[in-house]
């Protein structure tokens, strides 16, 4: 039997090594690669967005990456080397960071235009870097990677301002697919420069709700959309003790009537309803009425549930059953989010020429 050219691909040096040694012993000329990135250099298979040299005109290579430069943090080596092989054979430029504190150097040499950022890390807490970089370099876009997924971190993270949340394990296309999201989004927002409109256009819902302009003009007003009487009254009255003006409504149709008769500046929806999805009565609120703040709350949390909301533009998102300490105090910080929001708003409208 001839001897034949062999390559062996194991991340495991033990079974790498035992096969290399063995086919060895019968004659075979054997090369063993443990990583991704060693197996396409061996193999010289060129990535996507890469031309062979020598197969270039005139033996000049020509570039056609996308030029989006994405950093990794990732602690586990071989899970860091295969995204990145994934990336790459899209066209991105990747840097790999194993540690936190390198992340961090790096992001401080260089700007990158995505952080795919890992949670649990040797030497500290991924989510104190997604803070740093969210504070410091706003324009990086992040996504989180993590394999021990909660409610609160997806919630926590998305509030930071990131771009998603990735519960391992995830396939690759799934991980292509939301990098691929992340600069469609950002290449959509440099394109739309229009301001937003005073009014849009008002659907053809129900109004139902209750009349708050009687007292008080000034206090915030605030729509409560909970099917289950009991507690909607119990946060009814919480609510108004502190000053407020509270509408309920126990329904997605009664809800989104009232916000077409009035304008709220908070609204704490529950997501399961007795006649529509709770998601698709937080989109539609967020698309016709997008000055309106959104807490949602759900007695079935889930990451996926989380994420979703946040994306859709919640500002909070609380698991039931929660404090009367818990929902005053993310009510309060709702309503300081868009009262902050309101003088910008005027300076942008009175700085127009």
């Amino acid at each position: 039997m001839e001897p034949i050219r062999i390559l062996v691909i194991d991340d495991e040096p033990v079974i790498c090594n035992g096969c290399q040694q063995s086919l060895a012993e019968r004659g075979h000329s054997v090369d063993a690669r443990m990583t991704g990135r060693e197996t396409l250099e061996a193999l010289r298979i060129p990535r996507k967005g890469e031309i062979d040299m020598n197969h270039a005109e005139g033996g000049v290579g020509v570039d056609v990456a996308k030029g989006h430069k994405i950093l990794i943090m990732e602690d586990e080596k071989s899970v860091a080397e295969g995204l990145q092989m994934i990336l790459e054979e899209e066209g991105y430029e990747v840097d790999l960071a194993f540690t936190g504190r390198s992340a961090m150097d790096i992001l401080r040499g260089k700007g990158v235009d995505l952080l795919v950022a890992d949670l649990r890390l040797s030497d500290m807490d991924g989510m104190e870097v997604v803070r740093e970089v969210k504070e410091n370099r706003p324009s990086t876009q992040v996504i989180v990677i993590t394999g021990y997924p909660s409610v609160s971190s997806a919630v926590d993270a998305m509030k930071l301002g990131v771009s998603d949340y990735l519960p391992k394990p995830f396939r690759g296309d799934d991980f292509k697919t939301a990098v691929g999201k992340v600069f469609q989004k950002r290449k959509e927002g440099a394109l739309k420069q229009e301001p937003d409109r005073a009014e849009t256009k008002r659907p053809r819902w129900d109004v139902e709700g209750d009349d708050l302009d009687s007292e008080a003009p000034s206090r915030p007003r605030i729509l409560i959309m909970e099917d289950e009487p009991s507690l909607a009254e119990g946060l009814k009255m919480v609510l108004s003790e502190q000053g407020y003006r509270v509408s309920v409504a126990d329904a997605g149709l009664r809800a989104l009537g009232s916000l077409t008769g009035k304008d709220y500046d908070l609204m704490v929806m529950d997501l399961r309803l007795p006649d529509m999805d709770g998601m698709e009565v937080l989109r539609l609120i967020k698309e016709t009425k997008p000055k309106t703040e959104v807490i949602v709350m759900t007695g079935y949390a889930s990451v996926a549930s989380a994420v979703e909301s946040m994306k859709l533009g919640a500002l909070d998102y609380l698991p039931k059953p929660f404090t009367e300490d818990e929902f005053k105090a993310a009510v309060e910080k709702a309503l300081k989010v868009k009262k902050k929001a309101v003088p910008e708003e005027k300076i942008t409208t009175t700085t127009k020429f």
